[in-house]
């Protein structure tokens, strides 16, 4: 994704979306914190009264100072990305990530004490897979709220080498061990552990466009749409959002999109 949300666009967005909005997440597609305007997306959720605001990071950018304002503007949910929890896996795995500046955040949740959760986000493959088994001492020394775990899937990104087969059977047994460390300290574990080849289709993955939007910086562009200009049923009309409600709720798609019907692959455990 190329370009970044004029503080203008922003507010177009908000205009358009937010007032309708039950959930919005900043970022989950690009690094959020690369636009140093970042913080207006989240106060213009919070202005818009959305009831659940999050923010999806690497963290690498964060500084006190936005963590105050998270705090103070009442964000739910900070997620961070860690695909590594030792120096060597994460910044092998966190393009130009600083093992010590992930660290150093983790503390900073830790001492401000806030209502706002911390979530890790965590992507596995035969070389970070070792790493999950810090998990629990992770869970010990830091206040995280809910613990994310997928392997790897081949969606065309940097590094796409799937897990093999016999890291698939520790990997199962590693998360059971996380489990018992998440029951024992009250953390949400959300693990891929019924389909970890991703074999397995989600009938129900075509539903998601009767519940999410996705804005990038291309968007208005794509659309040639002015959002500006744009209301919110001019905006449903030109993707034909009735119409792909319509084949999700009574009729069966003839294609579901592969990457959705295998990524949502999370067990509550």
């Amino acid at each position: 994704m190329k370009g970044r949300l004029s503080i203008n666009e922003m507010r177009a967005v908000g205009r358009i979306f937010f007032s309708k909005a039950f959930q919005v997440v900043v970022g989950c597609g690009a690094e959020p914190t690369v636009n140093n305007d970042f913080m207006e997306l989240l106060k213009l959720a919070v202005h818009y009264k959305v009831p659940n605001i999050s923010i999806v990071t690497n963290g690498q950018l964060l500084r006190d100072n936005h963590i105050q304002q998270m705090i103070q503007l009442n964000i739910d949910e900070l997620i961070l990305s860690a695909h590594g929890l030792t120096k060597k896996n994460y910044e092998k795995f966190m393009v130009n990530g600083k093992f010590e500046t992930f660290i150093n955040l983790l503390e900073t949740m830790k001492n401000n004490k806030s209502a706002m959760k911390l979530r890790i986000n965590y992507t596995v493959n035969d070389h970070n897979l070792e790493d999950l088994r810090l998990l629990p001492q992770f869970i010990e020394n830091y206040p995280i709220s809910t613990i994310q775990v997928r392997p790897i899937m081949d969606i065309g990104g940097k590094y796409s080498t799937l897990m093999s087969k016999d890291s698939h059977v520790k990997y199962l047994s590693i998360i059971n061990k996380v489990k018992e460390s998440c029951l024992k300290h009250g953390v949400i574990l959300l693990a891929n552990t019924s389909d970890v080849n991703y074999k397995n289709t989600n009938n129900d993955s075509s539903l998601i466009e009767s519940v999410y939007t996705y804005i990038s910086p291309n968007t208005s562009k794509q659309l040639q749409l002015d959002f500006n200009k744009t209301t919110l049923k001019k905006y449903k009309r030109t993707v034909n959002w009735d119409k792909k409600i319509m084949k999700a709720f009574i009729f069966k798609k003839e294609k579901e999109d592969l990457n959705l019907s295998r990524s949502l692959k999370y067990d509550i455990q």
